[in-house]
C-alpha cells in the first residue's frame, strides 16, 4: 500500500468523524489548537478526503469500462491507483493550504517543522506480485525489464526481452545502450489483433537524485539501479523525510535483487554510492486514444 504523507492517508478514519477526534499527524503536533480550529481541521480533511474517494470512484468506471474495451482489464488495479495518487497529491496541496489559513504564524512555523520530521514512505503499488527471478546468472537486466513490462500490463517474458533487445535468445549481460535501444518503440501485441504498445527508456549515470527518486515511486514507476556496474535491482520503496519545498532525505530503500528473488531493505546513504547508473523506463497501451 502507498502511504501518502499527512492525514489523506487517514481519510476513512476521519470521515464522519466527530469534531473531539484525535487530528491525524502532522496536525496533531501544531501546538495550541483551540476547539474552533481543531474542528475546521476535520472538516478540511474530511472534504479532501471525500473529494479523491468521488474521483476514485469515477475514475474506476471509466477506466474499467476502457480496459474492458481493450482487453487489458488485468491492468486495472495497477491503472486506477496511479490515477488516484494524482488525485492525493493535489487534494493534498490544496489541504495543506486551507489548513494554513486555520491557523496563526507560529503554528504555520510548527506545522512546517512537523511536516519535516515526519518519516513518509512511497512505494509501487502491489510490486510483489510482479516480482520475477532472473532465468539465466546473467539476465537480471531482462529480469528487471519483465517485471517493468508485466507490472504496466504488458505480458513479455525474459525470452521475448532478450530477442528484442539482442535479436535472439542468449544468455548475455546488456549495454545501457542495448537496453535503451532494444526497449523504446511501439509494439503489436501478437495475442490481440490492433493492439499495440509503446515503450520508453532514459539511462543515467551516477545515483538517483533524490526528488526523482521520490518522484517517481510516488507515480508509480519503477526504478532500475544498477549497482557497481556489476549487477541490476529495482527499487520499488522509500523512507524517507522532507520540508516543503525541500528536496527529501531518503533514509532506508527496499530491492528486489533477481538474482536472489528476494527483496532487502538498505540504508540510501550506503547503498546510493554503490549505484554506477540507473534507468527510467515508461510502457503503456497505446491501442485507443482514451489512453
Amino acid at each position: 500500500m502507498y502511504v501518502f504523507a499527512g492525514s489523506l492517508i487517514f481519510g476513512d478514519q476521519v470521515a464522519g468523524a466527530p469534531a473531539s477526534s484525535s487530528l491525524p499527524q502532522p496536525y496533531c503536533d501544531i501546538p495550541d489548537l483551540s476547539t474552533a480550529q481543531r474542528i475546521a481541521i476535520l472538516k478540511v480533511i474530511q472534504t479532501m478526503s471525500q473529494e479523491v474517494e468521488a474521483a476514485t470512484a469515477r475514475t474506476q468506471t471509466e477506466r474499467r469500462r476502457i480496459h474492458s474495451e481493450s482487453g487489458t482489464l488485468q491492468h486495472l488495479r495497477v491503472d486506477v491507483e496511479t490515477w488516484r495518487r494524482s488525485f492525493v497529491g493535489m487534494a493534498r496541496i490544496r489541504e495543506r493550504n486551507e489548513v494554513r489559513a486555520i491557523l496563526t504564524e507560529p503554528q504555520r512555523a510548527a506545522l512546517a517543522t512537523a511536516i519535516s520530521n515526519m518519516e513518509q514512505v512511497s512505494e509501487i503499488f502491489d510490486f510483489q506480485s510482479f516480482a520475477a527471478k532472473q532465468r539465466t546468472p546473467v539476465w537480471c537486466w531482462a529480469a528487471a525489464i519483465q517485471m517493468l513490462f508485466n507490472y504496466n500490463g504488458i505480458e513479455w517474458n525474459q525470452e521475448q526481452i532478450v530477442t528484442a533487445v539482442k535479436g535472439h535468445i542468449i544468455a548475455e549481460r546488456a549495454t545501457a545502450a542495448e537496453v535503451v535501444t532494444g526497449v523504446r518503440g511501439w509494439r503489436i501485441d501478437p495475442a490481440v489483433p490492433g493492439r499495440t504498445w509503446r515503450a520508453e527508456a532514459t539511462h543515467w549515470t551516477g545515483t538517483v537524485p533524490p526528488d526523482v527518486l521520490v518522484g517517481l515511486l510516488g507515480r508509480n514507476r519503477l526504478i532500475i539501479l544498477g549497482l557497481d556496474r556489476s549487477h541490476i535491482v529495482v527499487l520499488f520503496r522509500a523512507h524517507y523525510r522532507a520540508a516543503e519545498g525541500a528536496s527529501p532525505r531518503i533514509d532506508t530503500v527496499t530491492i528486489f535483487d533477481p538474482g536472489e528473488a528476494a527483496a532487502s531493505v538498505a540504508d540510501w546513504s550506503t547503498l546510493s554510492e554503490h549505484v554506477s547508473d540507473w534507468w527510467e523506463v515508461w510502457a503503456a497501451f497505446v491501442s485507443t486514444s482514451k489512453f
